[in-house]
């Protein structure tokens, strides 16, 4: 090849791949809240079954893993709670509704995790039993209180971070077709290859919005419309929600929070094929796999280009 001009294109053209590239870590990566998440549960379980050693030492040191549990756990309440702040994207009655309730019951938490150190600080354990017992009772509470609400956000916050992961590989897509087509014209041999690539790096990326968006649909009707006191008309409120990244799948036929659930349902049939019934993280997983099919793809045609520079 000697054409300058057309060299300084692929280069340009590598370059986009690249960068495509190094975004599927960035997308692969498990949200920092649900590891801490998973931390706490550990701890707490190892906490309540470990046996007792009938040490001095070893009631002051359980007390102190108790303590670091409470941190620990208080922290993740509050970084679940300014996630929750910080979202204004939608504004309709039925989301705000739902927001406001679970920084409520994020709030009931962080005021638990306060009474259970009043408890510490007050002296009242004394003896291994009765740190094994607090423990157990927190575990308990936990279970019941504050992991339904957790979870619940947790699935809010997967379904947004993998939209933004979504509409960063649209944009890398676009940027690739862009200079592709600037490739084509200067009659440069050997890529066409590149078209049925860019193709399937497409249609990878057409699916995993869909299943994101059976995701989306999935939280509404099982959090926002079931949950929700207002009297907003379901399907207007999630027509114009601002969370779903294209138009959302068959939103204008929903009359109720039924309507939405069934044709979720249905949906996630024709779109995944997996054991029904499908969870939210199941989707989002789903809708992961086909980003980082879409960026494989980008390294295949990555290798390819730089052939062409050769």
């Amino acid at each position: 090849m000697h054409n300058k001009f057309a060299k300084a294109i692929v280069a340009k053209l590598v370059f986009s791949l690249m960068l495509s590239s190094t975004s599927l870590a960035f997308a692969a990566e498990s949200s920092p809240v649900q590891k801490a998440f998973e931390g706490v549960k550990d701890q707490l379980d190892t906490l309540v079954t470990a046996k007792d050693e009938k040490s001095l030492n070893d009631v002051g040191l359980r007390i102190e893993t108790f303590k670091k549990i409470l941190d620990f756990s208080e922290q993740e309440a509050k970084d679940l709670k300014i996630k929750l702040l910080d979202y204004d994207e939608e504004k309709s009655p039925s989301f705000i509704y739902w927001r406001e309730s679970a920084i409520t019951r994020l709030n009931a938490a962080i005021s638990h995790y306060e009474a259970q150190r009043d408890i510490i600080s007050a002296n009242k354990i004394t003896n291994l039993e009765g740190i094994k017992d607090l423990a157990s009772q927190f575990k308990d509470w936990r279970e019941g209180e504050y992991i339904p609400v957790a979870n619940e956000i947790n699935d809010f916050l997967i379904v947004m971070q993998e939209q933004k992961s979504i509409l960063v590989a649209k944009k890398r897509l676009q940027k690739i077709r862009e200079d592709l087509a600037t490739l084509q014209k200067s009659k440069i041999k050997g890529i066409t290859p590149l078209n049925a690539l860019i193709k399937k790096a497409s249609d990878f990326i057409d699916e995993g919005t869909k299943i994101n968006n059976v995701a989306h649909d999935l939280f509404w009707s099982t959090y926002i419309f079931a949950n929700s006191s207002s009297t907003e008309n379901a399907s207007s409120t999630q027509s114009s929600s601002t969370l779903a990244i294209q138009q959302p799948l068959k939103k204008d036929t929903a009359s109720s929070s039924e309507s939405s659930a069934s044709s979720t349902v249905s949906a996630s049939s024709t779109i995944v094929e997996a054991a029904q019934p499908l969870s939210i993280k199941d989707l989002v997983r789903d809708s992961l796999s086909k980003l980082k099919d879409a960026y494989r793809i980008f390294i295949e045609m990555s290798n390819l280009v730089r052939k062409l520079l050769g």
